[in-house]
């Protein structure tokens, strides 16, 4: 996951709690199954100073299809949302 390393310390210094990752091929440029199959043992983070503190509680990567299941579920409509997002005082409320 180092890839994504920047956008979760990102996410962790504007105060976000947690930080999924929604992969999309195009944008991304390669397909999902390079981020499945990229991160299959162990993922290990060395101990740093302030131990953990400035990351996310949770952190991970899914699938636009698993997003767009996942928001639904929740009531939500991930496209209007993931459009809203490109605002700079867009906040998601659950």
């Amino acid at each position: 996951m180092a890839v994504g390393l920047y956008k979760f310390e990102e996410a962790a210094a504007k105060g976000a709690l947690a930080c999924l990752i929604v992969h999309q091929t195009g944008p991304a440029g390669y397909p999902w199954g390079v981020v499945r199959s990229s991160n299959t043992g162990e993922q290990f983070s060395l101990v740093s100073a302030d131990k953990g503190m400035s990351r996310c509680a949770a952190e991970g990567w899914i699938s636009y299809e698993k997003a767009k299941a996942l928001f639904g579920m929740a009531g939500k409509d991930f496209d209007a949302l993931a459009k809203s997002a490109a605002s700079r005082d867009f906040i998601l409320s659950i």
